[in-house]
């Protein structure tokens, strides 16, 4: 039997309905993961934009900053649609710091720890949709 305009727009309704929970959803799970890294032992350090007055030249080598207001803020305006993109959010901070700094310096080593710690945590995420997915 042909489907009717009125079974079209219920479908598409559902559809998108299925959509903003799974986005609320997925926004939810990024919050509570950004949570983690920012009570992270360094994550106050990477909070907030550097300030080209307490780092002199940043802006010169750094053409893309990151910090973790911008991610949160990132999460929330749609631009983090998947853990890939949150991920990725994640390394170029990490990388610009590694960038700026030197590798004897305390923040390179902070953001190399950090880094290696948020693979574990974005990984063990990875994991767990998965096996959500496949129980599904």
């Amino acid at each position: 039997m042909p489907e009717t305009t009125a079974s079209r727009k219920t479908r598409s309704a559902t559809n998108a309905t299925m959509t903003e929970t799974t986005t609320r959803q997925f926004k939810n799970k990024m919050n509570q993961l950004h949570q983690e890294v920012l009570g992270h032992k360094h994550g106050p350090i990477f909070n907030a934009a550097v300030r080209a007055s307490d780092a002199p030249g940043y802006y010169d080598v750094v053409k893309r900053p990151m910090d973790l207001k911008k991610i949160k803020a990132n999460i929330k305006n749609g631009t983090i649609r998947t853990i890939d993109d949150f991920q990725r959010d994640l390394y170029l901070m990490f990388c610009n710091a590694m960038m700026y700094n030197k590798p004897t310096s305390e923040v390179h080593h902070m953001a190399e720890e950090m880094m290696e710690w948020c693979e574990g945590k974005i990984s063990d995420y990875k994991n767990a949709e998965a096996l959500a997915t496949s129980r599904s």
